[in-house]
């Protein structure tokens, strides 16, 4: 059985028109980016990328725009009782938090997806949301004042969340849940904004048949457009940067068909792991932009989700992702090995062959350097061949 992703693009507002990059085709379901760079005369040349999705929602869309086309895929998961997980990806800035969890009189799509089950689901006394946020690759409960939690996995390789609380939606005024996880959210100065959220939040909501999974990943950026005050805020982002490659490389080896998946490198793949291997249908919005000075960003965001197109997964057992790894790990070990021995066995001839050579020289110094480094060379190997 097999699943795919679903990609969908947000372009932002642009604080000027007159400066913006990023345009939307008449399809939407197209979007190019013009960039401006220099040449090596020192003129302004031109160039335009073209990206194709699923969806592209151009600036005079609306988070309930977004929600209305996103209710199929919804009520589908429901229905085939599916879990569905949201991703929200780009820079700093561009509108993840504003489309995840709204801003002044706009409802986020958290709002309305459990307005939407409070009207749908049947027993909504069983249905409970919980929050973490992921800040320096350590989890911490957002609805039990970011105390921190562990993870533990069962004999079935499911992850657990160690006594993260719960909410219970009959129980509780979702504007007011809201307000609580961004007061509560973790946030710093970037290159964009002085209140930029420097963690990775991750909102489930545990339905009777369905779990939800909401993620608004930290904002992205180059290593070369961080502001770094202090030693604290570069190791902050680069946690940011390792989490987001490791889940770019999960998405890659899934798509790939590897046998190997990485998700035990970063702890936001490892609570997400069930996305990885299981039957699990995934939305990611990839919010852009459009302003030309973040043109770099903005293709860096479009190159990192193009990966993800036409993404399927085979559902595997989890005991057969585990041990066909280490087979071909120790394959490679004695294919290695045999190379080295094939090696050393050469060495040794052709140190017999040139000691014959310089039998009768008289340059001593060339007879004992040679020897030395053949003796080096061989010695190493040697090491190699112990250690593995």
């Amino acid at each position: 059985m097999t699943s795919t992703f679903n990609i969908l693009t947000r372009i932002r507002p642009p604080l000027n028109l007159e400066k913006r990059c990023v345009y939307c085709e008449l399809d939407e379901k197209t979007l190019y980016v013009i960039n401006q760079k220099r040449d090596i005369l020192n003129k302004i040349v031109h160039t335009r990328r073209n990206f194709s999705f699923d969806k592209v929602y151009d600036i005079d869309y609306g988070n309930y725009d977004i929600f209305v086309d996103l209710k199929p895929i919804i009520e589908k998961t429901y229905t085939q009782k599916k879990d569905i997980t949201l991703f929200m990806y780009g820079q700093t800035g561009s509108g993840k938090t504003h489309t995840s969890m709204g801003y002044q009189d706009e409802k986020g799509l958290l709002y309305l997806w459990l307005h939407y089950i409070k009207d749908k689901e049947d027993e909504e006394e069983n249905v409970y949301i919980t929050s973490v946020q992921i800040h320096n690759d350590n989890c911490f409960d957002i609805f039990n004042n970011n105390s921190k939690i562990s993870q533990l996995e069962d004999k079935n390789g499911k992850i657990h969340l160690r006594n993260c609380k719960k909410k219970y939606l009959n129980e509780i005024s979702v504007t007011e849940l809201i307000e609580d996880i961004k007061n509560t959210r973790i946030v710093g100065l970037s290159s964009e904004n002085d209140k930029s959220s420097r963690s990775h939040l991750l909102i489930q909501i545990w339905l009777k048949n369905n779990l939800v999974n909401i993620i608004d990943l930290a904002g992205s950026e180059k290593a070369v457009n961080n502001i770094c005050a202090n030693r604290n805020q570069m190791r902050e982002n680069a946690n940011i940067n390792k989490s987001i490659m490791v889940l770019k490389e999960c998405i890659r080896a899934v798509k790939q068909k590897q046998p190997y998946i990485p998700f035990r490198q970063s702890n936001l793949t490892k609570i997400l792991k069930d996305t990885f291997l299981n039957n699990n249908v995934s939305v990611v919005i990839a919010t852009l932009s459009p302003e030309l000075r973040n043109a770099g960003d903005t293709l860096n965001t479009l190159s990192y989700i193009s990966d993800m197109k036409s993404l399927k997964r085979q559902v595997s057992e989890p005991i057969l992702m585990k041990m066909q790894p280490i087979k071909e790990e120790e394959n490679m070990r004695n294919q290695f090995k045999d190379r080295i021995k094939t090696t050393l066995e050469e060495l040794h001839n052709i140190r017999i062959k040139l000691f014959e050579r310089y039998k009768y020289t008289n340059n001593n110094s060339d007879k004992e350097t040679f020897k030395t480094n053949l003796l080096d060379e061989i010695n190493t190997l040697h090491k190699i061949l112990d250690f593995i």
